[in-house]
Formats: structure tokens, sequence, C-alpha cells
């Protein structure tokens, strides 16, 4: 296992679609941190360093998955993995050692964002100041699980497709879909279950905003099951625990990280069984 991590990192320093992506991400990071800094000069916001340092959790998903599968599927293009299996390596530390190049490669994409987010946004916006560190440590802790959720899926299918582009298309599509979803499941759990509306007394050109007793019941509020549902799809998917991230608005924390061993496991369970039958060729 030592020697394919060892051969895999060697690789991925000189693959020069993780070089894009590492600058990409830098960059990512580097314009929010200015962006966050002219909305707060020209509409007197109040933009502050968390409200960009953990962006990359809504963007780092797809843009990985457009690195790892161009460099796992290089592997069958150049012939590596016929190779390392001719050596004498198991099919599934071949496998297994993927795995952990997928997450690494994730994670260095995220710390690439937070390196910039923190070098350029510390000076315009100030340091951390209105969350507590314990939510900045929990969000930098289910951002893990969740990169390896991510890391998971993606191995599967650049080990078990053959074509980098074939796979790329699945795995940028499917994180997209998957966005969308979760944007939607997210839009629907952010309903009030009530409309406050408001009478208004005037007296002396001075307005005054008075709460009825009795609110307006909102027919879009998710109840009962369907809310449920909703629950259970925002925090199982990856990408609506990267959205909760991203806002730092994480409801149920103890859940996430298990939802994301899940995948990691059942997937990475799936994809040594179906590695191990499949012809190399």
């Amino acid at each position: 296992m030592r020697r394919l991590l060892s051969a895999g990192f060697a690789r991925l320093k000189k693959n020069r679609g993780f070089w894009i992506g590492m600058g990409i991400s830098f960059f990512f990071g580097i314009y929010m941190a200015v962006y966050a800094y002219k909305t707060n000069h020209t509409y007197d916001a109040r933009m502050v360093l968390e409200d960009i340092f953990f962006l990359a959790s809504g963007v780092i998903g797809i843009l990985a998955a457009a690195v790892l599968s161009f460099f796992l599927g290089t592997e069958y293009n150049d012939g590596t993995i016929r190779n390392k299996l001719v050596a004498g390596h198991k099919r599934y530390k071949v496998y297994l050692s993927s795995l952990i190049l997928s997450i690494s490669v994730l994670l260095l994409l995220n710390l690439s964002c937070m390196a910039a987010s923190c070098l350029f946004g510390i000076p315009l916006l100030g340091f951390f100041y209105k969350a507590n560190l314990h939510l900045i440590w929990t969000a930098l802790g289910i951002s893990l699980f969740t990169y390896m959720a991510y890391a998971a899926v993606y191995t599967l299918s650049g080990m078990l497709i053959q074509n980098r582009s074939v796979s790329a298309i699945i795995c940028i599509i499917g994180m997209t879909v998957m966005y969308c979803l979760s944007g939607y499941v997210r839009s629907g759990l952010s309903e009030p279950e009530y409309y406050e509306d408001y009478d208004y007394y005037f007296d002396d050109e001075e307005v005054e905003e008075i709460a009825p007793e009795d609110k307006t019941p909102n027919p879009y509020y998710l109840r009962g099951t369907k809310r449920e549902v909703y629950d259970f799809i925002n925090d199982f998917l990856p990408t609506g625990q990267s959205l909760q991230v991203a806002g730092l608005f994480i409801e149920h924390v103890y859940r996430l990280p298990v939802y994301s061993m899940l995948i990691v496991l059942t997937t990475t369970g799936a994809g040594i069984c179906l590695f191990r039958k499949k012809d190399i060729k």
C-alpha cells in the first residue's frame, strides 16, 4: 500500500489538471474575499470572514469531479492500473490507494480555497468573530466527512469506468443534479410556518408596525412525513451537507458524519467487489 500511495502522490504532483484545480480553488477564495469587501463598502453590508470561509464546500464537489475523473481515468489510458496488478498488488489495495488519493485531492482543493480566504479575507474583513470557534471546528469536522463521501463516489466511478471523459461527464452531471436537488430541498425546508401580516399606524409622519394576534398559516410549509423525507435528503446527500456547511447552518450535527460514513462504506464495499471482477484491458 505504501508503494502504491507513494507512486500515486508522485503522479499527482505532475498532474496538470490537479494544479489547474488548485489554482481555480485559490482564485475562488480570493474572489469571494474581494467580493465581500466590495459589498460591505458599496451596500453598507456586514459580511465577515465566516460568511465566505466555507463557501468552497459548495463548489469543491463539482471541481473535484472533473479533476479526479481525469486523474483516475489516466491510469487506465496509460496502463498504470494493469501494471500495478502485474506487479503483484492486490486489487483491493489498488482501489483503496485510489480512494486515499481522492480524499487527499478534495482536502487539498478545499485547503487551497480556505488559505486564499484567510490570506485576503483577514486583512479585508477581519478575523472570525460572529461565529464561535466551536461552530467553526464543527463545520470543519463535518466537511472532512463530506469530502470523504465525495471521494468515495468519484473513486467508484473512476475505477469502474475506463473512459475518463465518460466518467467525468457522469460525475459532473450527477453532482450538478444533486446540488439542484439539495437547493430545492433546502428551499422547501426554509419556508416559514406562518406569514406575519402587519397593520400600520400613522401618527405624525411616524409609521408603527403592529403585529396581529392571529398569524396566517403558510400553505407551502412542510409538515409530517414530507418534512421528515426532506430533512433526510438534506442531511444524507453530500451536496446537502456542503450547502449546510457553506451557510454555517447545521441542524443535525451528529447525523451528517454518520450518513457520510454510510456512503463511504457502501460505495467502497461495492466498488471493491466490482473492481475484483472487472476485466482490466
